[in-house]
């Protein structure tokens, strides 16, 4: 009995952050479920940005942009998924015990609920394009799953994701021109320091999190000046692993993802 509540809350967690309700928003493409150390991809919707980045069902998210996703709850780490049209998403991820990264940049996706009474797979997809004849319908979900063409549906009610029809895709990395310069930036980081720069002076929170989602170090600097700060980092005791180092500043935060051996 205890596997089937898991089962329920978990199927529960991916209705509440997939968009249910119809809506239009800047995102990458995924369904996520909350995991041990932070959000599991339950589906990677195709025809998204997501489909042509690293990321795979069953990986687990432990960092958006240097944010841990460690105990957060689902909509907070929607929140950080979401956002600024054509904003590169700076991911880090373990995917079968392997701490990875990619970079993906948000494209506009809407989402539309319909009721599914009375048609059939094939019927579903041609009128949920017909409805929608701006953009294209790139999958068909039900409870953050995607709904395979040959599956037979069994639920009333499922999610239809469309992406604009003129929308060109380009590497996250490629797309240099007309980039938004970076008010914080993490420079190096190796076991004695961390050195960041920053657009403006003011306070600055840095924080070490290890690849299980733990803040390790967690340090506040009051009067961090504009440009390069350095400060100490004793890491003598922080064993092998891949951390990921964020500065919080004046409502911004960035971060780095290393690997201290």
């Amino acid at each position: 009995m205890k596997h089937s509540f898991e089962k329920m809350v978990s199927i529960a967690a991916v209705v509440a952050t997939s968009a249910i309700a119809d809506e239009t928003f800047y995102g990458i493409g995924i369904a996520i479920t909350p995991a041990e150390k932070g959000a599991e991809v339950v589906s990677v919707i195709p025809g998204t940005p997501a489909a042509d980045s690293k990321l795979q069902k069953g990986d687990v998210i432990i960092s958006v942009n240097g944010n841990s996703t460690y105990c957060k709850k689902m909509d907070v780490v929607q929140n950080l998924l979401r956002g600024e049209k054509n904003k590169p998403v700076e991911i880090v991820f373990i995917n079968n015990g392997d701490t990875l990264e990619t970079s993906i940049r948000r494209e506009k996706l809407t989402v539309k609920n319909l009721n599914n009474e009375g048609f059939k797979r094939d019927d579903l997809e041609s009128y949920a394009s017909t409805i929608q004849s701006d953009k294209k319908l790139v999958a068909i979900m039900n409870q953050g799953e995607v709904i395979d063409e040959d599956a037979t549906i069994e639920t009333k009610k499922v999610d239809c994701i469309y992406v604009d029809k003129d929308v060109i895709k380009k590497n996250p990395n490629s797309d240099a021109q007309g980039k938004e310069p970076e008010k914080i930036k993490v420079k190096g980081v190796d076991r004695k320091s961390i050195s960041f720069e920053l657009e403006s002076a003011g306070e600055a929170l840095i924080t070490v999190t290890n690849s299980s989602g733990i803040i390790v170090s967690n340090v506040r600097i009051s009067h961090a000046i504009k440009g390069v700060n350095r400060i100490s980092w004793d890491s003598s005791n922080a064993p092998a692993d891949r951390y990921v180092v964020s500065v919080e500043h004046n409502g911004f935060t960035n971060g780095k993802s290393i690997l201290l051996k």
